[in-house]
């Protein structure tokens, strides 16, 4: 993940730490989604599929990070005679993790385009 920094006035503060707070997210988590939102946005109006899009982005950003270490669900390293079988078992089970929680941003995105179209 990259870190930015985003100038803007308080004004601007403000607003997105209300709205933010109104929907229960963090103001980067709201500002992530409205820039993927937007991304969305772009990619219907050049008549491609805004999921193909936001899923190949997503894809291609995993691809470059390095593979995360090796963890059971309280943090230890797995046991040293762990199969390989349950590793690719485990592998796949975070995989569909990760696509579910893409595929609901990308909703929650297409959710407030539309209401944004909708109502003003």
């Amino acid at each position: 993940m990259r870190v930015t920094a985003i100038r803007m006035g308080d004004d601007v503060w403000r607003l997105l730490e209300g709205e933010a707070a109104r929907v229960g997210v963090s103001v980067s988590q709201y500002i992530r989604e409205a820039a993927l939102s937007r991304a969305a946005a772009g990619a219907a109006l050049r008549g491609e599929d805004p999921h193909t899009v936001l899923a190949q982005a997503a894809l291609s950003a995993n691809a470059s990070e390095p593979a995360p270490a090796m963890r059971e669900p309280n943090g230890e390293p797995p046991a040293p005679g762990e199969s390989a079988q349950s590793r690719g078992r485990s592998q796949r089970a975070r995989e569909s993790a990760r696509q579910t929680r893409l595929e609901a941003q990308t909703q929650r995105a297409e959710k407030r385009q539309s209401m944004r179209r909708y109502h003003g």
